[in-house]
């Protein structure tokens, strides 16, 4: 594993998720997102993100860290990620953003998600 704050390979590194809810409750498509997750809408497409800022992190050097995208698979949303990964990132000062495709979540939905190609997905991805 690599520490993602040092950039060093630690292999016995564990990864201790941050609840952002209580314990045995999980996000879904509709519910409200957790305080420090902001929810946005770009080119009709959802994007949450989890900022370092946003959970206390005040740290100099997070601008230069690279940011993380999460991106669902199939029958999910970005929403998946919300109430323990992107908090996870974020409290160690590494940007956290997820999305949403075409016809997930809260983006768009004149879409017939089984005829969306990968490469349509691709775009999405690269919005």
């Amino acid at each position: 594993m690599t520490d993602l704050s040092t950039g060093a390979s630690t292999p016995s590194a564990r990864i201790s998720l941050v609840p952002a809810r209580a314990a045995g409750s999980q996000t879904s498509d509709t519910d409200a997102l957790p305080p420090a997750i902001r929810r946005r809408q770009i080119q009709g497409l959802e994007w949450l993100s989890c900022l370092p800022e946003d959970m206390g992190v005040d740290d100099a050097a997070v601008a230069a860290r690279p940011q993380v995208l999460f991106v669902h698979g199939a029958f999910a949303g970005a929403w998946c990620w919300a109430d323990y990964f992107l908090p996870h990132f974020a409290s160690r000062g590494v940007s956290a953003h997820a999305l949403s495709l075409r016809g997930h979540g809260q983006s768009r939905k004149d879409v017939m998600v089984q005829a969306v190609s990968l490469r349509e997905y691709v775009d999405d991805v690269l919005t």
